[in-house]
């Protein structure tokens, strides 16, 4: 009379002879100790598994005993022969491709040992993660670019053409400053004193007329050029933000989307036009006024207290259109963080004589 015995751990089913009945065995599948109930308390016979794995234990283990079921022997032995073999596989790939893991393959073979109650499992060691590099987002597309660009280049037609009719009003009294300008310096005209204290009241009432017309004519143009940038800077967000075949090719710069041609010039001008003072002294000393202006000494830097990013540079020069010592001044604009010569129309350069409008404040030291 044989016993059918299963293992508790992978549910194998083997026969046993009558003589190991209350004894234990090992497992010939996963080498885990079954306890073999006697005869008296054995439990009826089951249907056998049909794939009883071949003994894999020593000789002079008592699980040796065991005995297959000679109806599946064949069966048996193929499936042992096919899971050999496919370990085997294994085994020569992975030690071709990694000679020092021949051993825990070689190990990984064996039978695992019998885990006991006091016996902890081994722990594996995991492979650490690969770092992943990150993967620039996708922009997702704007069915509606066109459209929001259109509305954006319509504000800015709208908002810039009041903006510049402002501007605008003041040329005609800028040219008409230029001519009287001119007045103020004859050339090769001898004069008594009273003359020339007349020229002088002349002068005076000059540098008053243009001080009036200079402080709200700069503020106009400054703000044309503040709204101008604004309405760019809008429209180069929405090309960055949702970009198209053929778009130019944009990088933010010191929080302003630039091309790679701008931001070239600007870190060149960042290195000179730091301040109004760097900014403004290779205006003045430009080929086209060296015959207007000659023998420039900075003087002061003020600055409008109603626009920090509006200045005057103040110069003494040794001459002008002709006339020795004289005070003249250049109106200076700060755009994408450095500063620049602030054009106004109706002249060919941007020099006025005397001092800059009365409410600007010195921010140097005036020793």
């Amino acid at each position: 009379m044989s016993l059918v015995i299963d293992c508790p751990n992978c549910r194998s089913q083997f026969k046993a002879p009558d003589r190991v009945a209350g004894r234990s065995v090992r497992c010939l599948k996963c080498n885990t100790s079954i306890d073999v109930p006697s005869l008296q308390t054995a439990p009826p016979p089951a249907a056998p598994s049909p794939f009883v794995p071949l003994p894999a234990a020593s000789p002079d283990s008592i699980s040796a005993e065991l005995v297959p079921d000679a109806t599946t022997w064949l069966k048996a032995l193929l499936v042992t022969g096919i899971g050999v073999a496919f370990f085997l596989a294994i085994a020569v790939v992975v030690i071709l491709v990694n000679r020092q893991a021949a051993g825990v393959v070689a190990g990984a073979l064996q039978p695992s040992p019998p885990v006991g109650a006091d016996q902890a499992m081994p722990m594996s060691v995991a492979t650490p993660p690969q770092e992943l590099k990150p993967q620039p987002a996708i922009k997702p597309a704007l069915p509606d670019r066109a459209e929001r660009l259109a509305a954006i280049e319509a504000d800015e037609r709208e908002s810039l053409a009041a903006l510049q009719a402002q501007a605008d009003k003041h040329k005609q009294a800028l040219q008409k400053l230029a001519k009287d300008e001119l007045s103020l310096f004859p050339k090769n005209v001898k004069m008594n004193a009273a003359q020339i204290a007349k020229l002088k009241a002349r002068t005076d009432a000059f540098n008053k007329e243009q001080a009036a017309v200079l402080r709200q004519a700069v503020r106009d143009a400054a703000a044309v050029e503040r709204k101008r940038e604004e309405f760019l800077q809008r429209k180069r967000k929405l090309l960055f933000e949702h970009p198209e075949a053929g778009d130019v090719q944009l990088e933010e710069h010191n929080g302003i989307l630039l091309t790679a041609d701008e931001i070239d010039d600007l870190k060149k001008r960042e290195a000179n036009a730091a301040s109004p003072r760097a900014a403004a002294l290779p205006y003045v000393q430009k080929d086209q006024i060296k015959e207007v202006l000659k023998g420039t000494y900075y003087a002061g830097t003020y600055q409008d207290p109603a626009a920090d990013d509006v200045a005057a540079i103040v110069y003494r020069v040794g001459t002008y259109r002709e006339k020795s010592d004289m005070q003249v001044h250049v109106f200076l604009y700060r755009q994408r963080g450095v500063w620049q010569v602030l054009e106004l129309p109706g002249r060919a350069n941007t020099v006025y004589i005397g001092m800059p409008p009365s409410e600007y404040k010195r921010t140097d030291s005036a020793s």
